[in-house]
């Protein structure tokens, strides 16, 4: 994560969701969403959002 995100990774926390995908029985990723802050300014700036 740290090598492609712009936020340091802690682990999932809070509301999410974790998967493992699997082929032929064999673990092909790990997968994890977590619900969002509100109002995330940091990504929001890293993107180039503007606050509207």
């Amino acid at each position: 994560m740290s090598a492609h995100h712009y936020l340091p990774y802690h682990g999932l926390f809070g509301k999410s969701l974790r998967y493992i995908a699997y082929l032929e029985d064999q673990w092909l990723a790990p997968l994890g969403w977590q619900a969002d802050a509100f109002k995330p300014g940091a990504r929001d700036r890293w993107i180039g959002w503007p606050a509207e």
